[in-house]
């Protein structure tokens, strides 16, 4: 069947200033969406981690397989239902206290005169509705945006920037692609990557709590608790102000009040002996080893106390700078992973490509590059990047750990609602334009911290400039996060941490005053796996060959005439026992060197 083209009229005929006018007008707004789809620094973070930024390639990258957008349309129902009237409605049809509740409604319905009982109660509902309803529907007289699109166009008027997720690729790759192998020695690895790499020692400073510190100092404070007093350990500088200021009292510095009103009610982190982490260590894994999973280790559990701190700072770079697209994730990656020189010389770097690409380009403007702008400042720096790559700490082994700490974690975590508060950053349009599967969202490379605590998540989203919007996201019975609180830093944020490249899927969004919420399905990444595993990787490929060698075996006996059942079983139980004890009878971590392997490999496949 042909496509029909149906004749349309003639448009109106414009003057030549007209048509001027709307040529420039283009070309205006051609440059400001080019500059908000590539925008993807760093001005904002997400709760309860300050600074950890989302910024990576976007799903559905091409736009020609994408489908329309999806329209979420006002009405006055969708507008309601933000008022909780089912739980209004039950609070006055139901006596307080009352602990059943169908049977107090089966009473209500004997009433003689139902209409007339029914009517007595819900007038009472009716000051506490106007009570909520009369300042919403005021503000909604008032223009405010009253749709997630309108909000979203608010927030970029505003100069929120632009959040940007990784696509399928990055999902299916796996944290070894991104990082490569842990090392076997876990515990021996992650103190060589905190005490004795170029950036050990280099302070750093984080955003959410204002701690000034380094990563052999935060592992110490984990790791080794006890080589300090509890107070010489770096302060977060937020809550000390808190501390000083009760009540806000400071009230001529803006700032220092608003810190005071976020943090006063919070409380200092202190070292945890050793001791009580090993008890808690024991007490999670026997509730694991109850329900047949593998059993948290120490290591893993100082991982997710590390993240807890500061250094979730580090980690979240390491996975979001490796091989970002954007020149900014790339610098911090070296300013806070490598060595003082290799910082000095790649920011001198950066600054002579951005030099350059103005002189090429005059429009250029480094607060709000294109996509143009980023791919030739990735090429004007990529020998100075290459060069302290070769130097840079990925933190690999600890990240393996967390990472494993998640996926057995996650194994006990109530399948809850948790939420992720974001300030000064809006959606890409791929989280409103469905690609050709009809799926809108994309993958978080990183690791990503949520709340149980809806208002912590509120408050955190609000504490921004611009653009605050809630992640609220719903775990299922295989898509969970990781209750983290009983090993945090922080205990009162409640955390759940997810994997990296866990998927965020948008189902829907909505309008709370000036917050948006939107409604996200999550899929986490079921390739992560458990140190054990990825340590034991080789084993189980030797063990898995075994399999195919007896096959081979089976057929030789076959072929030759000798293969009688009592006579192949005999063979193979000593082809296997043989095998068992010789070639796999070594721990996991002896086979992961090459040498090794080889001569394992080699035995198990001599004629």
């Amino acid at each position: 069947m042909t496509n029909r083209v149906i004749p349309q009229p003639p448009p109106a005929a414009l003057s030549r200033a007209d048509e001027e006018r709307k040529t420039e007008a283009v070309k205006r707004v051609q440059k400001v969406q080019r500059g908000r789809t590539a925008r993807m620094r760093m001005r904002g973070g997400a709760w309860g981690k300050a600074g950890d930024e989302t910024v990576a390639p976007v799903l559905n990258a091409d736009p020609d397989e994408s489908l329309s957008p999806v329209t979420e349309s006002w009405t006055a129902a969708k507008f309601l239902s933000n008022f909780n009237l089912p739980e209004l409605l039950a609070a006055r049809l139901i006596e307080p206290g009352c602990k059943n509740e169908l049977g107090s409604l089966r009473s209500l319905a004997k009433s003689a005169d139902l209409a007339k009982v029914l009517r007595e109660r819900l007038n009472a509902a009716v000051d506490v509705l106007v009570e909520k309803l009369e300042p919403a529907l005021r503000e909604l007289a008032s223009g405010a945006a009253a749709t997630p699109k309108q909000l979203q166009a608010k927030f970029l008027q505003e100069g929120a920037g632009l959040l940007s997720y990784g696509d399928l690729n990055t999902f299916f790759g796996g944290l070894e692609a991104m990082v490569g192998a842990p090392l076997p020695r876990v515990r021996e690895a992650m103190a060589t990557e905190h005490t004795q790499q170029p950036d050990s020692r280099l302070e750093f400073t984080t955003k959410n709590y204002v701690v000034t510190t380094t990563s052999e100092t935060e592992w110490k404070f984990v790791a080794e608790p006890s080589s300090r007093s509890p107070d010489a350990w770096p302060l977060e500088a937020k809550l000390v102000l808190a501390a000083k200021h009760p009540g806000g009292r400071v009230t001529s510095l803006r700032d220092v009040v608003q810190i005071v009103a976020n943090e006063r009610h919070k409380n200092r982190r202190e070292p945890m002996p050793e001791g009580v982490l090993r008890f808690k260590v024991a007490a999670t894994s026997l509730k694991l080893q109850q329900q047949g999973e593998p059993a948290l280790t120490i290591e893993e559990a100082f991982a997710a106390r590390l993240y807890t701190g500061p250094l979730f700072t580090k980690y979240n770079t390491v996975l979001r700078g490796l091989d970002g697209p954007v020149l900014w994730l790339r610098c911090e990656l070296v300013r806070l992973c490598c060595s003082s020189e290799d910082a000095v010389a790649h920011n001198a770097a950066a600054e002579a490509a951005k030099a350059k690409r103005l002189k090429e380009e005059p429009t250029f403007d480094e607060r709000n590059p294109t996509a143009e702008d980023e791919a030739a400042l990735r090429e004007y720096t990529r020998t100075a990047f290459e060069s302290a790559m070769r130097r840079v700490n990925k933190y690999t082994t600890t990240l393996h750990a967390l990472n494993s700490a998640i996926v057995k974690l996650s194994k006990l975590t109530v399948a809850s609602t948790v939420y992720r508060g974001v300030h000064d950053f809006t959606l890409p349009d791929k989280f409103w334009t469905p690609n050709r599967y009809n799926v809108r969202g994309g993958i978080d490379g990183a690791f990503m911290s949520t709340t149980l605590d809806r208002e912590t998540a509120i408050n955190y989203a609000q504490s921004g400039k611009t653009a605050p919007i809630i992640f609220e996201i719903q775990q299922g019975m295989i898509d969970r996060g990781a209750d983290i609180s009983f090993l945090s830093q922080y205990p009162f944020e409640k955390e759940i941490l997810f994997n990296p490249l866990t998927g965020l899927e948008v189902r829907g969004s909505r309008v709370e005053g000036p917050v948006l919420i939107v409604e996200v399905k999550l899929s986490v990444n079921l390739t992560s796996l458990t140190i054990e595993q990825v340590i034991g990787k080789r084993k189980k490929m030797l063990q898995d060959m075994v399999f195919g060698l007896e096959a081979e075996v089976r057929q030789a006996l076959r072929t030759e005439g000798l293969a009688t059942a009592y006579g192949t079983e005999r063979v193979l139980g000593e082809f296997r026992k043989d095998v068992e004890e010789d070639e796999l009878g070594h721990p996991s971590e002896w086979y992961n060197g090459d040498e090794r392997l080889a001569e394992a490999l080699q035995v198990m496949t001599d004629d």
